[in-house]
């Protein structure tokens, strides 16, 4: 299972938003050894319990080690309010797309990993 969210991250990070459903198609192909030109090894078994849920795109759910499974991202964002004080240009709403992107570079900073980190600046 860490496995198949980390070739996911790995191969499919650098794609624009456009072209994630087509590798999403592709990597449940894949997955399936339903294509004939890359079959599943007959050792590899891959039963739907290990398998990225099929709602949403496989950039859709993380690996959790507490579920020992796959969950949706928004599962794991907390619930955040505004405080009453707060200024216009210091607040920060988390969103999917900020919780996936913290969440990995977490995991490059515990690892100590160089990342860079590239795209259009938020709004």
């Amino acid at each position: 299972m860490l496995f198949q969210f980390s070739v996911v991250w790995a191969a499919g990070s650098i794609l624009r938003n456009e072209s994630r459903p087509a590798f999403d198609d592709f990597f449940r192909t894949l997955c399936s050894g339903t294509k004939v030109e890359f079959p599943r090894p007959q050792e590899l078994k891959m039963p739907k319990s290990v398998q990225i849920p099929q709602k949403g795109l496989v950039f859709d759910h993380v690996f959790s080690k507490d579920n020992n499974g796959f969950v949706p991202w928004e599962s794991t964002m907390e619930k955040y309010t505004i405080p009453d004080n707060a200024q216009v240009n210091q607040i920060i709403i988390p969103t999917v797309e900020t919780t996936r992107q913290a969440y990995l570079l977490r995991k490059f900073i515990e690892s100590g990993c160089s990342a860079l980190i590239v795209g259009p600046t938020g709004t």
